[in-house]
């Protein structure tokens, strides 16, 4: 009984959230790091990272995306790649290395996206859209999906975070 009252006052919450961000002009942003990789300087991604790449393209499939980004990097490029061909979208290119000037760009915009990174950029670019911090990733993580959700309407610019996982 008292976890059926727990999962009740989730739903709740749950809805009062949507609607908070249907009513407003919310961007959401989802943000990856790419699939598994093969060796090498500039690496296409393994048979495993197709796969899963073509699983996160089904997984975000049914989101309302206007743009898809991507680092100039042929694992970055492969992945989002699924995603953009699903959503009948072009890849546009991100420098990793001028992250702040990018997340300022994805903000003015205030358009769903799916931004593809690497290991190091893809957290860091979640605390920059976000305010908040999330850990680091480590090298073995392929898996993490962030989902930011900004609410430019409320008055110290808040932004929801939400973690999906790309594993079967």
């Amino acid at each position: 009984m008292q976890d059926e009252a727990i999962m009740r006052i989730k739903f709740l919450s749950i809805c009062l959230l949507l609607m908070l961000i249907s009513t407003s002009d919310a961007a959401t942003f989802y943000l990856l790091r790419h699939a598994e990789k093969q060796t090498g300087d500039n690496p296409e991604l393994t048979t495993q990272g197709q796969k899963r790449a073509g699983r996160v393209a089904k997984l975000l499939s049914l989101t309302d995306i206007q743009a898809v980004y991507s680092t100039d990097y042929q694992r970055t490029r492969q992945t989002a790649e699924s995603i953009a061909q699903v959503k009948n979208l072009t890849v546009q290119l991100y420098n990793p290395k001028s992250l702040k000037q990018f997340a300022q760009k994805l903000i003015d915009l205030n358009e769903n996206a799916i931004i593809v990174g690497h290991s190091n950029t893809t957290p860091e670019l979640v605390n920059l859209l976000s305010g908040q911090t999330v850990p680091a990733m480590d090298e073995g993580t392929f898996n993490l999906i962030y989902q930011v959700i900004t609410i430019p309407d409320s008055t110290d610019k808040k932004a929801v975070i939400n973690v999906l996982s790309s594993q079967q």
